[in-house]
């Protein structure tokens, strides 16, 4: 799957290239806060790095189109729920993806902002309980992230804007379902990412 969609925006670059009225390309650079959804802990305490690169295509004056591959280093800063009543332990958990978005914005005339929204499809790359030398759960968290994504831009010169979102799996990272040796909760990636980009 995530061959494909990397095949398909390759064409999408190729094909859109031809039209530089309506083709753009931007780099950006910030950081995520993220907590893992069903490990009984509130906050986005565990803060990492997200990076990429965006083509967007204009479809109108109000509209455009999104695509591109980001790097998203998310995870958990507190317990990882293992038992039934009390944490097994104080762990961490980090988890880094390769991830495509595909987004639609809508852009608010001669203000600067625009409504995003959409979703994206990310392979995992790395994955690790950094204070934990037995890693043999990690081998039962799902590879493949399938995230919904909202957010807003403000555009504040010609090369550069701001962006914030707030992302939310809809796939799970980890399905007490599939596994009856554990005792555990599903879990499901959250974050919160703030990004500067620089338009090329």
């Amino acid at each position: 799957m995530f061959r494909i969609l990397l095949f398909f925006i390759f064409h999408l670059v190729i094909l859109t290239n031809g039209k530089t009225q309506n083709f753009d390309a931007s780099l950006g650079l910030g950081l995520n806060a993220s907590q893992i959804d069903g490990d009984l802990f509130a906050g986005y305490s565990k803060l990492g790095i997200n990076g990429g690169i965006e083509v967007g295509y204009t479809l109108n004056e109000s509209w455009r189109l999104l695509s591109g591959l980001s790097f998203q280093s998310i995870g958990s800063q507190k317990e990882l729920q293992l038992g039934s009543s009390t944490p097994e332990e104080q762990q961490k958990i980090q988890l880094t993806y390769l991830s495509i978005p595909m987004m639609g914005a809508f852009l608010f005339k001669d203000s600067g902002f625009s409504g995003i929204g959409g979703g994206s499809v990310g392979t995992r790359r790395y994955r690790t309980f950094p204070d934990r030398t037995d890693e043999a759960i990690l081998d039962f968290f799902n590879k493949t992230d399938v995230l919904l994504s909202l957010g807003i831009n403000y555009r504040f010169s010609d090369f550069w804007s701001v962006e914030f979102f707030a992302n939310e799996s809809i796939s799970l990272l980890f399905n007490n379902k599939k596994i009856t040796q554990l005792n555990s909760n599903s879990l499901r990636n959250r974050y919160l990412s703030f990004v500067l980009k620089r338009h090329l």
